[in-house]
């Protein structure tokens, strides 16, 4: 419903663009109102946070807790490699993303640009150990059990399984 409102309000506005500015037409239709109800985020509680955590697989913890402590989106997230870290300036920069199984070397969205993003304190020892022993065309986060970059079937897989073991 969401997405049909949305089609029905650009059809709409061009529809008076077309009357107004080209001339082309003397009445535009009323449009029906499409009723819905917007999504509610369920955000984490810090202890829901802590419970996911605890039950996370070892191998796949540091990617959890970035995306828990830096908010950033998960395909944003397995796109970084080492080489888009700075350990001089403490920062990463956000540039890239994945879109299902293709890797972009450009964030989605008309205009998108990149960003930089501090690094925080509780993931700093891994981004350290990892972009000193790694090359800068690494993944910064990695599959443990193929050495390339983590699908969004595993980090789906992953997560539901945190989710289901910390009964959240």
């Amino acid at each position: 419903p969401g997405s049909v409102s949305n089609y029905l309000i650009f059809f709409k506005s061009f529809l008076n663009w077309c009357r107004s500015d080209l001339e082309i037409g003397n009445v535009v239709p009323t449009f029906p109102k499409v009723e819905f109800v917007e999504p509610q985020i369920a955000w984490l509680s810090i202890e829901d946070q802590r419970k996911l955590l605890a039950v996370c697989d070892e191998k796949y913890f540091p990617i959890i807790l970035f995306l828990m402590v830096s908010g950033i989106r998960p395909g944003e997230a397995r796109a970084l490699k080492c080489g888009d870290v700075d350990l001089d300036k403490d920062f990463i920069k956000v540039h890239a993303t994945w879109s299902g199984n293709v890797y972009r070397n450009r964030r989605k969205g008309r205009g998108a640009k990149s960003f930089l993003i501090p690094i925080h304190n509780d993931i700093r020892s891994y981004i350290f150990q990892r972009v000193k022993n790694s090359t800068s065309g690494a993944w910064l986060f990695y599959n443990p059990n193929t050495g390339g970059p983590i699908t969004t079937n595993t980090l789906e897989r992953v997560w539901h399984r945190i989710k289901d073991r910390a009964g959240i």
